[in-house]
Formats: structure tokens, sequence, C-alpha cells
């Protein structure tokens, strides 16, 4: 197996959480993933020898196995003064020649005819000419990888995320580093910005019982480590590939277990000797081969049949049959995950709010749904989004709302053209799974749909790690338009979508649609996740500081701008602590980010009380429609009770009112009102005289048969992203892609398989998950148990693999307020120490966490 510790390489914790991110490190490898001419001389003290040969090593290279990965299986060199019973040997029993006749499992390409292989390895060849570099290019005969012809490949450098502004440190930048201390992998993390800001000689850090380190104990470093790609050697040929080249499982890697590189497997074919694997193995099952549920068998039909209309509008636009029109193929889509969850209010704001009835927690059911594409044989994920449906059993706000929560992709899909509208046939499909689903939760009774369309800063990612150069990263109005589209035709092709707002002009004075007296904070849904409600908790911290100082005389700007009567509306006094929570959370969604938080409604909704309405009357406003006298009718400014609906500024629409339309009891209301001599709240000079009235027809609810669907790797968007950070399954190149997503579908076919592994420094064999021992000062050295007892040494301490994690662990979840990081984390150490998995991650308590805790301690 690859060299790497017992806890993942990647996003490995090394400081408690602070503010909303956690310091992360990812840990050095150890340097031991070069062919055994480059690296076992330098790596074991000894001479690098010119040539290396049987003399060099124990047995010769042909007698041992595959179980290479990073560095030299069973070819463990012979130092001086180490006895022979200290070396594992591996030997076959089979010639060369027998070899070539077995499929054992190690190796996506044993499902591949002759073609696909001879593809798979042109492919790879053109990519290497194209961005081969003098340092990847091998310096002595027999370096390189038999397949791509380069040697040292590097991965991104480690995720580390300052503590203090929870940014991500990127490639090359310098940033401050506490020094590792034994028996525990906490570190912390800042960039050089918030250290040169800071001022005093101390920093606080929970990370230590002092509660802060001094400035002169930090290292400074730059974030430019490399971290090479893994070999494999192969049983008959005894050539060295990289790992991701050969499309090596290594889940599957063990002594006993042999590897074919991709030239034998074509000899073997060729002479007859070995037959493609027809039934794949529990470790080589495609994307089809994931379980369907309703939702994604209606995705995946919908799609297709979108796809065939397309081609032949394609067709008869250049006049010739569809049957010559390139059409998209090999495309599966699936739900990977339908589970419940539960969103927690968080502290502040329910302490400010529990009194009026504000719910503690709001029950959601996550879906996670995934695009793959059949590319040259290899199922690549190209795809993903997670979605939140609170249902109709859900309190207010969020009742029978949807949360578009995170959507991302990878440019390799195929064929790259444009369709019979004009977008590509990539944004054609991905519109068509938004419009599929946007029209199934329709179907289940949800109302409203909200979306932030927030693109990721550059070099960040949502879900899929590492994209390629070659994509580009939307601005922010890019982003809203390729929504707008896809909202545009889900109305137009399915009448999925009534209407689309923003939050800002739904619920904040001054909107286009805010027709409501009385505004309160507490009538926007809370969503996981969501920007507004981590920017309320910030704010009622300054409100309430304000509200102290008020009450103490004092009169702070603090105060006057959070705490004083520019949130008022009623009456005389202070404004509430609803009231200047609304005005300052208006200040920032009614900015420039006020078109990224989208509102789409899916059932018709009322202006006044915005209830959503079915199978009873509506009475609409219809711009230049034949109702009364309608047409072009001009909008006076008007006021009531203090609000003034059509104030000046951009969020006034230019020119006649669009959309306006109440229900049947507001109608009564708005009625009652006019009759006993009360101003009449509609806008403008309009009249209940004006509007048409509409008969919205019934909708038949349907019920949601789909089971739940657990996967932990997807259980959240960080746990899937901390996954491939931690093996390197990257997204970058067309290769690592293919690579990166056979091992996704590994994990998800066979769950209980560890997700991180490490191997013996010594022996190079697979570590058993929370049996090995770690060194407290190397960021990356494992012993085996056997290595252990017959008495191998290592220059520094040495400790049980689990008491590393429960260092890590027990700082990590008893900081309160991180169960979305602590639950990446668990989900780590139960991969680790195979413990029993739980079904929700995100209600974290005290005595799960003490459980968690008692079975470390056991470990």
């Amino acid at each position: 197996m690859p060299q790497n510790g017992p806890l993942p390489p990647g996003m490995v914790p090394q400081g408690p959480p602070s503010g909303s991110m956690m310091a992360m490190q990812q840990q050095q490898p150890y340097q031991q993933q070069y062919p055994p001419q480059q690296q076992y001389g330098q790596q074991f003290g000894q001479q690098q020898p010119q040539q290396y040969g049987q003399q060099q090593y124990q047995q010769p290279a042909a007698n041992y196995g595959a179980a290479g990965m990073q560095g030299m299986p069973g070819m463990v060199p012979v130092m001086n003064g180490m006895d022979e019973h200290t070396s594992a040997k591996r030997v076959k029993s089979e010639g060369n020649q027998q070899l070539l006749g077995k499929n054992t499992g190690t190796s996506l390409l044993e499902c591949f005819d002759m073609n696909q292989i001879r593809v798979h390895l042109e492919q790879i060849q053109q990519a290497a000419q194209q961005t081969n570099t003098a340092s990847q290019l091998p310096v002595n005969p027999g370096d390189d990888c038999k397949v791509c012809g380069l040697t040292k490949l590097t991965f991104e450098p480690p995720c580390i995320y300052c503590i203090q502004c929870g940014q991500r440190i990127k490639r090359g930048q310098i940033y401050h580093c506490t020094v590792p201390e034994p028996g525990c992998d906490f570190r912390g993390f800042w960039c050089h910005s918030c250290l040169s800001e800071h001022k005093g000689d101390k920093i606080p850090w929970e990370g230590n019982q002092l509660g802060h380190v001094r400035k002169a104990d930090l290292t400074k470093k730059k974030n430019d480590d490399e971290i090479e790609e893994g070999w494999v050697q192969c049983d008959a040929c005894e050539s060295w590939i990289h790992q991701i080249c050969g499309l090596f499982n290594k889940g599957k890697n063990d002594q006993n277990v042999h590897y074919l590189c991709p030239s034998c497997l074509v000899a073997g074919l060729m002479n007859g000797q070995r037959e493609i694997t027809t039934v794949r193995p529990q470790a080589m099952l495609e994307a089809k081969d994931l379980p369907h549920n309703n939702l994604s068998r209606l995705l995946e039909q919908r799609m297709y049949q979108k796809l065939e209309e397309d081609r032949y509008m394609r067709a008869a636009a250049v006049g010739c049959n569809a049957s010559d029109m390139p059409i998209p193929e090999g495309l599966t889509i699936r739900v990977i995950n339908n589970v419940i969850k539960k969103c927690e209010v968080k502290p502040k704001f329910y302490e400010a709010f529990r009194g009026d009835g504000f719910a503690e927690a709001f029950i959601y059911r996550q879906r996670v749904i995934i695009l793959f594409q059949k590319l040259d044989g290899v199922d690549v994920a190209l795809y993903c989004m997670y979605v939140q449906e609170y249902g109709a059993e859900c309190a207010p706000p969020n009742r029978n709302v949807v949360y578009l929560s995170y959507i991302d992709s990878v440019k390799y899909f195929r064929p790259e053209m444009a369709s019979a509208t004009g977008i590509s046939l990539r944004t054609f499909v991905y519109h068509q799974i938004l419009q599929g689903y946007l029209l199934f939760v329709k179907q289940l009774g949800f109302e409203t749909m909200y979306i932030w369309a927030c693109p990721p800063l550059a070099g960040d990612d949502y879900i899929l790690y590492c994209h390629p150069s070659k994509q580009k990263t939307p601005r922010s109005d890019r982003l809203r338009a390729w929504y707008h589209d896809m909202l545009k035709k889900a109305r137009q092709e399915d009448g999925s979508v009534v209407h689309v707002s923003t939050l800002w002009d739904t619920f904040f004075e001054g909107g286009r649609d805010h027709r409501l007296e009385k505004c309160s904070v507490t009538q926007i849904p809370y969503l996981e996740g969501d920007y507004w409600p981590g920017e309320a908790e910030n704010l009622l911290t300054q409100i309430s500081e304000a509200q102290r100082n008020a009450a103490a005389g004092g009169n702070t700007a603090l105060g006057r701008k959070a705490g004083g009567n520019k949130g008022k509306r009623y009456g005389s006094g202070p404004a509430t602590t609803d009231e200047a929570l609304l005005t300052r959370l208006a200040e920032i969604l009614g900015g420039n980010m006020k078109e990224d938080f989208m509102v789409v409604h899916l059932q018709e909704p009322c202006s006044f009380c915005r209830k959503h309405v079915q199978g009873a009357p509506l009475f609409k406003y219809i711009p230049n429609g034949v109702t009364g006298n309608l047409i072009n009718k001009p909008i006076q400014e008007r006021r009531f009770e203090g609000i003034r609906l059509e104030s000046p500024g951009p969020n006034v629409p230019n020119g006649p009112l669009q959309h306006l339309q109440i229900c049947e009891e507001c109608y009564g209301v708005e009625y009652g009102r006019i009759t006993s001599g009360l101003k009449s709240r509609l806008p403008g000079n309009l009249n209940l005289g004006d509007l048409a009235r509409v008969d919205i027809p019934p909708q038949q609810v349907q019920k949601d048969l789909d089971p739940d669907m657990g996967s932990e790797f997807f259980e959240t968007r960080q746990a899937f992203l901390s996954l491939c950070q931690g093996n390197h399954y990257q997204f970058d190149s067309m290769r690592r892609a293919k690579h990166s997503s056979m091992m996704v579908l590994y994990h998800l076919h066979n769950p209980e398989a560890p997700a991180f592994s490490s191997t013996c420094n010594f022996c190079h064999v697979e570590i058993e998950p929370g049996t090995g021992m770690r060194c407290t000062v190397c960021s990356d050295f494992d012993m085996c148990k056997n290595c252990h007892a017959q008495g191998m040494r290592h220059e520094h301490p040495m400790v049980v693999s689990s008491a590393a994690v429960f260092c890590s662990l027990v700082l990590c979840v008893s900081s309160a307020g991180y169960s979305a990081l602590a639950a990446v984390l668990l989900c780590r150490v139960r991969a680790v120490l195979q413990l029993p998995k739980v079904s929700v991650f995100s209600s974290l308590t005290a005595a799960w966490t003490a459980d968690i805790v008692r079975r470390l301690g056991q470990a």
C-alpha cells in the first residue's frame, strides 16, 4: 500500500477548530515513491547504486508480488547490521508466463479488451507529451513509468487553512505553524497576513493548555510540499508504472495477489493465455451497478428522452438523419445518499427568538445526486449536487422548502458540441437534471426552492477535488445567468416553476415582492449551510453588545449602528433585536449580493401573506391584460403603516407593475378594509376591480417512496472532499479523473473497506486498521505489529495508532459548535478503527462523543 500513516494523508487535523474552519495539514508521505534504483539507497542511508541487480536485494524482483504501491514491495534492501528475518519476502510459485493468464482484480484494465487498453495507453502518452517537464523526464534508463514515460509526478500540496481567517493557504503561499508535539497531530496554522496584523507577542490558540502560543515559537514555511504519485510493479515483466497510469486499485492490494501492467494484459490476450473479465468482482463494479430509486430512474429516463429530442432537432437543422448526429453515451445517474438529517439553529439566534416560537432544529432529507459518463471504458464522475428537503411536517418557516446546497462538476463531458438551442450539450444535460429534480419535488408537494449562486474562490473546491486547469471558475453574474436559463426552461417546458424572485425582494422592505405589514427575520427559511444564518449569528453578537452599551449609557458608533432607531418601524423608541437584525441583514443582502440569493416558487404564491395556493382562486394583476383598465397602469408611490413599498433604488422595477396576486383570504380582508373606510394595501392606484380571478387547479401530492440510502463517504460534502483529499483522488486531468472515479465507485460498492490505509515503513505490508504503531515526530512513519514484535526500532518514540487518533479526536469533538467538522474527522476515524456507523453525523452529541472516546480507549 502507499506509505500513508494510520490517519489519512489529506487534511489531517493539526489544531482545534476556530471560527468556521479547522486548520488542516497533509501528512508528508514517507519518501519512497521512486523505482528502487532512484530511492532505496537514499532511503536507508546507503550510497545509491549505479545499477540495481539481484545482489542488492535478497531475491530477484521476479520473485515478489505486486504490493509495490509507493516503493519496492517485496524487494527489501539488505542493510548493514540487519538480520535476514527482518525483511519480508514474497515468493511466487508460478513463472512469469503463467501469470499472464490470471485476472486478480487489482486493475480495472482486466475488464478491457485489447483495443480499449491500447486507447488507454495512447491517451496517457499523448497527454504526457503535452505536459512533461524536465523534472518529470527519467534521468536513468529504466527509471520511467512504462505507460506515460515520466518519473516524478506530484499531487496537489496539503490542504491547510488559516485558523484565524478560515481561508485556505494556497500553493506557494507563506504561512506560520506551531511545532508538532509528540503524540498529538494538532497544529495551528496562520496565514502571513493574519500573523502580521496581530499585535503582541502571543496569539490565542486552543491547541495547548496555555490557550495561546508565542509568535517566536511559530515556524515559517512555504506551502510547496511535493507529494509524489505511487508506483506499482508488474509481476510478469517487472516494469514499474504509476498506479494511476495502470488504473491500480490500492484497495485490493495484498501480498498474495499479483498485478499485471497494461502491456502484459495485452500480451495475455494476444497469445490466448487470459480472457477478459466478463463477470465483474465486487471491486470492479460499474456506476450502473449502483442501486436505482424512483428519483434516479426519473432523472435518467428524462435525460435520455431530452437528448434524443435534441438529436432530432440538430439533425433537422442541418438536414441529415438523426442517426448521423453524435449523442452523449454511457451516462448514468444515481442517488447515492438519501438520509434524514437535522439543521440545528445556532445558539445566539435561538436564544434571541425562542420566545417567538422559533424551532430549535429543523429536520430535513438530504439527497446526493451524481452523474457518471463512461469514457474509454471508465465511469468518470462529472457532476454532483447536494439538496435539502424540508417537508410538510417541518416547522415554519422551513415547511415545504427545498435548498440547493451544493453543485459541482468537472469539464470532461463528451461530445464537446452545442445542442439544438445553442448551449453546450454539457450544460444541456446538467440543466435537464435540475429541471427533472424541480418537477420531482413539486410533485411531492414542495413549494419553494432556495438557491445561493455562489461560485467557489479560485483554487477552492466544493465537492470534486482539484478541477482541471482548462475549466474556468464562473463569475457570480455568469453563474446567476446559468441558473436563470435553467429556471426559464423549467417554467416553459415543464411548468414546474411559476415565479422567481430574490431573498431581498421577498422578505425585506422595498423588495419587489414584499407586501407584508410586519417584517420579521423569523419568516426567512433557516437552512443548513446557507449564508444568512451564519451572518445573523455574527450580527447578533454586535447587536447584543450595542444594547448593553445603550443600557449602560454608552453612545458608541456600534450602538448607533446596531441598536439605534434605524431599524425602528412602529411608534417610537429603540429598535427591537428583530428589527435591528433585519435592518442589518437588509444592508448586506440588498447590496452586491442581492441577486445571488434566489427564491424559486414552485406553487403560486400570494403577494400579501406569502402562502401558496392550490385548488382555490387567486386574484391576479395581469400586465397588458383585458381585465379592467390595467394596460400599463402607472404605479404611484404610496406608504402604509410606516413602510415605504416603492422606495427609489435598484430594487424598484422600471415601468409598470409586473407581478401581484393575492389569495382569496387576503382578497376578503382587503375588501373588508376598503368597505370600512381603511386605506387599501394595493400598490399604486390599483383597486380590487383591477384584479382578475384565476382558479388554480388542485395538485395531487405524490408520496416519496424512495427508501433511505446512506453513504458514509457522501454524508456531507466535506466528508467526500476529505476522502478525495486524503487519498489524492484528484480530477485535474483525465488520467487522474478516471482513476479517482474508479476508486470512488470502489468505496461506494465496498463501504466496509478501509477508506484510508497505511503501510509498514519496514516491511511494506499493509497495516490492519488500528493495529500498527505510529511515530510521534515524523509526519508519516508507521510500523506493523509484526515488525514491532520482531524488535524493529525507529529513532523516535512510537505509539499505538489508535492513541494518536484519540489525541486528535478528543480535542476536535470537544469544541462546541463544530459538529460538521467533527463529522468529517469521525468519518476518517471510523474507517481507521473500524468503528460502527452512525446515521446522523451532523447531530453529534456528548453521549456519542463519550462512546467514541470509550471505544478509542479500548482500541
